[in-house]
C-alpha cells in the first residue's frame, strides 16, 4: 500500500532540531505515537531516561557516538540498558530524525515483527530524504530542513494501517 508522509518540525533545540514522520492523515507523528503508547508509568524510568537523552543531545549536539549503533544511519536510544527502544535517522550532527519504537524484548530489531516494521519505514523516509538533498530537492543548512518534506512510501497493510 502506499502511504504519504510528511517529514516535519518535532523540537528545536541548542544544537540540534529533531524532525519525525506523519503519515498523511494520522493525528500523531510516530514519535508522539510512540510516547502515547508507552508513557505509562510501567515505562516511565525508561521514558524519562529516552526524553533526557533527546534534551542532552539536543544541546551538546547530535554526534554518532551519542547513540546506539543500529548500522549506517539508523540510531537508537539510549545508550543505557532500557525495555525500550527509540529509533532515529542521523542526518548531521544539528539535524535527527525521530521515528517510532518499542519494547525491545529480542537480541535485534529484526527479530521483532513490529519493531523491524517500524525500523523500515524509518529507514525508507531517511534514505529518501537523503537522497532528496543530494538531489537538491531538499535542503539541510544548520539546523533547518526546508524544500520537499513529502515523501510516497510502499508498505504492506500489517506495517501501517490509514
Amino acid at each position: 500500500m502506499k502511504h504519504t508522509i510528511i517529514v516535519e518540525l518535532f523540537e528545536e533545540h541548542e544544537a540540534v532540531n529533531y524532525y519525525t514522520i506523519r503519515f498523511q492523515g494520522a493525528k500523531e507523528s510516530e514519535v508522539e505515537d510512540f510516547l502515547t503508547q508507552f508513557d505509562t508509568e510501567e515505562n516511565e524510568d525508561d521514558i524519562n531516561i529516552i526524553l533526557a537523552a533527546i534534551d542532552k543531545i539536543g544541546e551538546i549536539g547530535a554526534k554518532e557516538n551519542r547513540f546506539r549503533p543500529e548500522g549506517g544511519r539508523l540510531k537508537a536510544i539510549p545508550l543505557t540498558t532500557s525495555k525500550l527502544r527509540l529509533y532515529l535517522y542521523h542526518l548531521s550532527e544539528e539535524v535527527v530524525l525521530i521515528g517510532n519504537g518499542g519494547l525491545k524484548n529480542t537480541r535485534t530489531f529484526q527479530e521483532s515483527p513490529e519493531l523491524n516494521k517500524k525500523v523500515s519505514i524509518l529507514r525508507e523516509v531517511g534514505n529518501k530524504l537523503m537522497s532528496s538533498i543530494k538531489n537538491n530537492n531538499t535542503q539541510l543548512y544548520k539546523r533547518k530542513l526546508t524544500g520537499n518534506l513529502k515523501f510516497y512510501i510502499n508498505t504492506t497493510e500489517n506495517e501501517k494501517e490509514s
